[in-house]
């Protein structure tokens, strides 16, 4: 008991500053770490559908887009399929525990983003967990769901008034992001526990006062964003993602090509005054990402890994199923999961929230989950060994420079760029200030008819607001 107290304590701060970061580099450190909890626990690894997910994940690398991408990324899936394996394995050690150390991170997390905003004057604190806001909302609200089954558990009154106290931080905090996926989840979580918790009654209660609240923050913040253009791009992006799986069925666009087939497969301009004035690397919601790096077999396996982890035993309550159910939902409408902290906060409430009877038979021996480790570390060196020579995704437009040192290798890399991405207005866009520079007014003139003649409402902007290079 104590080797797991140890290893949590030691897990979560890596988990959280290394896990949490999107850089492969920062995850490889969390992937090393873990490897050494995996191994001193002597844990093997189990069969089931996550392994066919990564499995999956790696054969279909090899009819990706970009083999070399996709085959050096599935090293990821790898790792947490093995967090599932470790907290399958001491499920019963670390479940009265991990709820707990997530709660106190997000303690800590919370005063960290209160003391650096009221005394360091920083703006916007929270993106130190990343720069969409709905990391933080998504962090919160497990955190929220925590607090809120305490509270409703509480023996004395004064213990009931402390949880409520936190709680209400805590649900404010979340509130605040605006963040509509994230609402949603953490109000579906907070109605489970209630139902499983207190009954039918105090489910019908908080759903009543999420209702409220709702149509409050819908009225006076616009939590559903109904002001915002770019809130209606999301049925287009996922419709983008469909037409992808038509055209990749089987085996997907590969790992991490999603902004590939964004490209080449998005909507061209609205004359209602819609636009895409972005490339996207996330389909904003996980299905739909699914469906088109990894193709029909791979979404119905996935589906099969939560039936079996997640819907197995789902009248019974519990938190980890709360917070499970939080992610998923927010997972839904928005891009959490391009983090690797939610993937494996996700598979490790699978994990904890099932009972013994649920695990796998089959236990792959010790020498194969070696075997796996090594290969995917080899996979995660020579993904930073290949990744300068791999192909440059459209949505890295933000890395173009016009007035350093590399003007000329930009534009060139703009003019091919816009010939493989035609329905990009951002590369002929930059081509049209590089020549503008160069004094080159005709060639300047044609690209920009061409970057105005893709998205006009953006080129307005661009040049009203000086939108490049933000």
């Amino acid at each position: 008991m104590k080797k797991i107290k140890f290893d949590l304590i030691l897990f979560l701060p890596v988990l959280i500053f290394a896990g949490g970061l999107k850089d492969e580099r920062f995850f490889l450190i969390f992937a090393l770490f873990f490897s050494f909890l995996f191994f001193r626990s002597g844990v093997s690894l189990k069969s089931g559908p996550w392994m066919y997910f990564w499995i999956w994940s790696f054969f279909s690398s090899f009819f990706s887009l970009n083999s070399a991408i996709s085959f050096f990324g599935s090293f990821k899936f790898f790792i947490f399929y093995a967090v599932y394996c470790y907290f399958v394995e001491n499920r019963e050690k670390i479940k009265p525990y991990f709820a707990s150390f997530i709660a106190l991170a997000g303690v800590i997390f919370a005063f960290y983003c209160a003391f650096a905003g009221l005394f360091l004057s920083i703006r916007n604190p929270w993106t130190i967990l990343g720069l969409n806001p709905n990391y933080s909302a998504a962090f919160f609200s497990i955190c929220t769901l925590y607090f809120y089954q305490k509270a409703l558990t509480a023996d004395s009154f004064s213990e009931k008034i402390r949880e409520i106290s936190v709680y209400a931080c805590f649900f404010l905090a979340s509130v605040l992001f605006n963040s509509r996926g994230a609402f949603l989840g953490l109000s579906l979580g907070i109605i489970y526990i209630s139902y499983f918790t207190k009954g039918k009654k105090a489910a019908v209660y908080s759903a009543s006062a999420l209702i409220a609240v709702f149509m409050f923050l819908a009225y006076k913040n616009d939590l559903l964003k109904l002001a915002e253009m770019k809130s209606y791009a999301r049925p287009y992006i996922w419709l983008t993602a469909l037409k992808a799986s038509f055209h990749y069925p089987i085996w997907g666009a590969g790992l991490g090509m999603f902004g590939e087939v964004f490209e080449k497969f998005k909507f061209p301009y609205f004359t209602d005054g819609f636009y895409y004035a972005h490339s996207s690397a996330h389909a904003h919601s996980e299905i739909f990402q699914i469906l088109a790096e990894f193709g029909l077999p791979g979404l119905a396996i996935f589906f099969l890994g939560i039936k079996r982890s997640f819907f197995a035993g789902f009248n019974r309550g519990g938190i980890y199923k709360a917070m499970a159910l939080s992610l998923m939902i927010q997972g839904l409408f928005d891009v959490i999961f391009y983090l690797p902290i939610f993937w494996i906060f996700l598979f490790a409430f699978f994990a904890l929230s099932q009972e013994e009877t649920q695990s796998e038979e089959y236990s792959a021996p010790p020498f194969f989950a070696k075997l796996f480790f090594s290969f995917s570390f080899f996979a995660a060196l020579g993904f930073f060994y290949f990744r300068p020579q791999l192909t440059i995704s459209a949505s890295s437009w933000k890395d173009i420079d016009i007035n350093g040192v590399n003007a000329f290798k930009s534009a060139a890399y703009c003019e091919i760029s816009s010939e493989k991405y035609p329905k990009n207005w951002l590369f002929p866009y930059v081509s049209y200030k590089f020549y503008s520079l160069a004094g080159l007014k005709e060639k300047a003139a044609e690209k920009a008819a061409r970057a105005y003649s893709l998205e006009p409402l953006a080129f307005e902007k661009s040049e009203k607001n000086t939108f490049y290079g933000k």
